[in-house]
């Protein structure tokens, strides 16, 4: 199955909040119309529909058998280390900021989570002389579940202030203009999608980090079934993946696909290999998507829940990893510690350091320091380049009092004329 690709959410939200981009504040949005408010979101949606076209479009391009071939080679599991590594590092803002506004439901969550729901092993059953510890798979469910319902009857008894992030009644206005049923598919919701250089420019290299779990999920899944690894189905996840995501793109949402990592690890538990399995759960999540007020619940999910199921998720990145590094990667290896190493610095280092320095007026520049600055393509540049461990000498800026100011003036311009097209060409060669 396919699951949205929170990968993806680093780059979207460092689009939204650009300088070129943010929403105004709250009171400006208020005094503003409802129409106006409209087409302020429907520009932003609009042009990362058309990014996440350009990604469906470069999925398409690397799942050709040549290139497919050269990314099996090339795809090695330090690579995937690197991409395990960085993104609980990239989430960690958010985790932090989210947590900390109640620490204690989100503590309560994680040990609910990982340490009373394995430990409970009343549930069994038996498929085929198999035993299936069924309480493994619904833990996350089960833990999340109850969380959210000591924060209702806390929000229900009124023992949370009310403007506790605990509550689960801040977003309940929404519920006058929802609809009861939203049949889909609602094609073009937002209007057609349109092209923006520098929002291309910043989402396309996440593509590159969602490439190599494409790879590794169908190479796993032809493990498990003993197979021999054709080329031909291995090629066939970066089609679904691309496919998946103009669909997405189509129906009106504003992230992208990439196969499920989780279903995957049941699979691997259930031992069940049943192609009639994922479209009967496809077709009872397609059910419950028209209707609207199962949707809307999730929209009263406590900050600091969501920041639990964060840490949850990440964690279990850094898991796989570890696992990767012990059974795959050579713990001794110099070069290895050097690549790792030199991936999280430079990801996280960069897009802290680039506005502070000096950018020329040209258009190169100011196109440079929009790509520069999204953090997926520090992650790849990094990887790329310590993969060959063959440095190239960079231009020396010096650094001025009055440039965050310069930064952002430059990228409200980084779309202003045919030229940085061009520029932005050779800038990703």
């Amino acid at each position: 199955m396919h699951s949205t690709s929170y990968i993806l959410l680093c780059p979207i939200l460092f689009y939204l909040n650009s300088p070129s981009n943010q929403c105004p504040g709250v009171g400006d949005l208020f005094a503003m119309g409802p129409e106006q408010r409209r087409i302020l979101w429907t520009n932003k949606v609009q042009h990362l529909h058309g990014s996440f076209i350009i990604i469906a479009l470069v999925q398409v391009v690397f799942s050709l058998p040549t290139l497919y071939s050269w990314l099996s080679r090339v795809i090695s599991p330090i690579t995937l280390v690197t991409t395990a590594i960085f993104i609980p590092v990239a989430f960690l803002d958010t985790i932090v900021d989210k947590c900390s506004k109640n620490a204690f439901l989100s503590i309560g969550t994680i040990v609910l989570f990982s340490v009373v729901a394995y430990n409970v092993s009343v549930y069994k059953i038996k498929v085929h002389d198999t035993k299936i510890q069924v309480w493994n798979f619904l833990a996350f469910l089960i833990a999340v579940g109850v969380a959210w319902t000591v924060c209702v009857l806390l929000t229900w008894f009124d023992v949370v202030s009310a403007v506790s992030s605990a509550r689960t009644d801040l977003h309940s206005s929404m519920s006058h203009y929802i609809e009861y049923i939203n049949p889909y598919p609602c094609l073009f919701e937002w209007g057609l999608p349109r092209f923006s250089l520098s929002a291309i420019a910043i989402i396309v290299p996440a593509t590159l980090v969602t490439i190599p779990y494409a790879v590794e999920n169908y190479k796993t899944i032809n493990r498990k079934q003993a197979r021999r690894r054709e080329t031909l189905h291995l090629t066939k996840g970066l089609y679904v993946d691309a496919l998946c995501t103009i669909l997405n793109v189509l129906l009106g949402s504003v992230t992208g696909f990439q196969t499920s990592s989780e279903s995957l690890r049941d699979i691997t538990e259930t031992k069940i290999w049943n192609r009639r399995i994922v479209q009967v759960s496809s077709l009872f999540l397609l059910c419950l998507s028209m209707w609207t007020p199962f949707c809307f619940h999730f929209t009263q999910l406590p900050e600091p829940l969501l920041g639990a199921i964060l840490t949850i998720l990440c964690a279990q990145q850094v898991v796989s990893c570890v696992c990767i590094v012990s059974k795959r990667v050579d713990l001794l290896s110099k070069r290895t510690l050097y690549i790792i190493t030199m991936s999280i610095l430079v990801s996280e280092v960069l897009d802290r350091s680039l506005p502070s320095l000096s950018m020329d007026s040209t258009h190169t520049s100011r196109l440079l320091l929009v790509i520069l600055l999204s953090t997926m393509l520090h992650h790849i540049t990094s990887t790329t380049a310590n993969t060959s461990i063959d440095s190239h000498p960079h231009q020396d800026f010096t650094p001025i009092d009055s440039l965050p100011n310069h930064a952002n003036e430059s990228i409200n311009e980084c779309v202003s004329s045919l030229e940085q097209v061009t520029c932005c060409c050779l800038s990703c060669l």
